[in-house]
């Protein structure tokens, strides 16, 4: 794919060649279709909000790996021929400039602010939320427990009051 991956510390076992990485193995062999398949998921998945981010980081990392030649064959061809969202592939191929080469992102750095969300649940780690109900402006802290549709359960702190919360207030 033209990536240039150098491997230290290269051991061999079992006549299996092993080596510490903290890549992750995003792509392998792929070929266009399997990519667009995977590209069109992330695209999908960026309808939830609290994925929004992480499926739009993940696309532009994706596109990032792409040789010069299997992104102008995917929005110079591919696009057409399988009317797909030419918008979309743009606005990634964009991102993927803006990026200035950096492909992997920690959790905190993709996520926006419904991003934060989903890593505060998944962390199980304590939390604000500011939110506007009836035109006042309120706040909880608590543990998320659940973060579904436009819903976001929060356990309060510290009386372990469960908090159910509309993503629209």
């Amino acid at each position: 794919m033209d990536q240039e991956i150098r491997l230290s510390d290269i051991q061999l076992r079992n006549r299996k060649v092993t080596a510490v990485s903290t890549m992750h193995p995003l792509f392998l062999a792929q070929n266009l279709t399997q990519v667009i398949g995977m590209l069109e998921g992330l695209r999908r998945m960026e309808d939830d909000w609290a994925m929004r981010s992480y499926a739009r980081n993940t696309a532009v990392s994706i596109w990032c790996q792409l040789s010069d030649y299997a992104q102008g064959r995917i929005s110079g061809t591919l696009v057409d021929l399988m009317g797909l969202d030419a918008d979309w592939y743009e606005r990634i191929s964009c991102e993927t400039e803006m990026r200035s080469g950096k492909v992997f992102y920690n959790e905190k750095e993709s996520s926006d602010r419904f991003g934060l969300l989903m890593y505060a649940m998944k962390g199980g780690l304590p939390c604000c939320i500011r939110y506007i109900h009836d035109d006042e402006a309120r706040e909880v802290r608590g543990i998320i427990k659940e973060l579904h549709g436009n819903t976001i359960r929060v356990n309060q702190t510290p009386t372990n009051e469960e908090l159910l919360l509309d993503k629209k207030q």
